[in-house]
């Protein structure tokens, strides 16, 4: 993709980001980290368009499911975004037993 036409993207991208982030008076957003294409992206425009004080993101790994190299990449690049300090990763296992729990009760 020509260089040019790329810029005009990010920037619209990074725009719009802006745009609803002040629409919503929100303070910042946050997003889940997967360590995929997609949530990277995602993260590398929010950064751009917000800065890395107003990004929280999420590292949510289970350890059933997700592989270790895409937990790897979630950190590398939240550190990439100098954003370390705002990524967190809970406890998924608990999370799910607490649902669990909270489920049979309601039977």
């Amino acid at each position: 993709m020509e260089e040019k036409r790329k810029q005009k993207i990010i920037k619209s991208i990074t725009q719009f980001i802006k745009s609803e982030t002040r629409a919503r008076e929100s303070k910042g957003i946050i997003l889940g980290m997967s360590g995929g294409v997609d949530s990277s992206v995602a993260a590398w425009l929010a950064v751009s368009a917000l800065g890395p004080e107003k990004v929280f993101g999420l590292i949510l790994p289970e350890s059933s499911v997700t592989p270790k190299g895409d937990t790897r990449d979630a950190e590398k690049l939240a550190k990439k975004l100098r954003n370390a300090t705002h990524f967190s990763w809970p406890r998924l296992k608990n999370i799910k037993r607490s649902y669990s729990i909270m489920q049979s009760l309601s039977e």
